[in-house]
């Protein structure tokens, strides 16, 4: 299970992190007009994520570098997911034997313009039932992970209802991203995904997400 920790940071993730941008380039290198500009910035931001002070450091760069490490790291669109090992999972909804036990998780991601990941909320849910009611206390986790430098994260909201012995157990979640680069900049950006997951006794899973 990835760790829970606040903020888990970029220097945790900065093999993820140097990787990603790796896979990028050609995305950069089209939309920089040549793969000098692209791979500058590139590397530019690799070597923020391994800087003892990454802060220092992109205060030190020029304004015009400060402005396009501060669009990279922009979050332009998100993308949501269910992941189950249960086979038949359609449109966020898990369809499954009448009794049992399941896994169920859902998580946000948010990307940049070039589609690269800069962080993902979570949430899992275990539990067991008999088709009617809930036989276990659910087992409810809920963790943020960022893979960029300057990104930082907490939970803000937490909210569950039902569970053992009931039809159903929902678990509501939300968690604060931001973006902060200098306190010249300060924090640029801000984004609070939430989670809205409600899991029942026949191993049915039903739920939105939002933020």
């Amino acid at each position: 299970m990835p760790r829970t920790q606040h903020g888990r940071g970029w220097r945790v993730a900065a093999g993820m992190l140097v990787l990603a941008f790796t896979l990028l380039i050609p995305l950069q290198a089209a939309a920089a007009g040549g793969p000098t500009g692209a791979g500058r910035i590139t590397k530019i931001v690799e070597q923020l994520a391994a800087a003892d002070d990454p802060y220092a450091a992109f205060a030190a760069l020029p304004e015009r570098d400060q402005l396009a490490v501060k669009d990279f790291l922009t979050v332009t669109s998100y993308v949501d997911s269910v992941s189950s090992p249960t086979p038949g999972a359609t449109d966020g909804e898990v369809v499954i034997a009448a009794s049992g036990c399941w896994t169920w998780r859902w998580q946000r991601d948010g990307r940049n313009a070039l589609g690269g990941l800069l962080w993902s909320y979570f949430q899992q849910i275990n539990w067991c039932g008999n088709g009617s009611v809930i036989t276990s206390t659910p087992q409810r986790t809920r963790w943020g992970e960022v893979y960029a430098p300057f990104w930082s994260w907490r939970h803000i909201g937490n909210q569950t209802w039902g569970g053992l012995n009931q039809a159903s157990y929902r678990a509501w979640t939300q968690g604060e991203f931001k973006l902060c680069l200098t306190p010249d900049f300060g924090c640029v950006q801000y984004s609070y995904p939430w989670l809205d997951m409600t899991a029942w006794a026949d191993g049915r899973g039903t739920g939105s997400v939002g933020g």
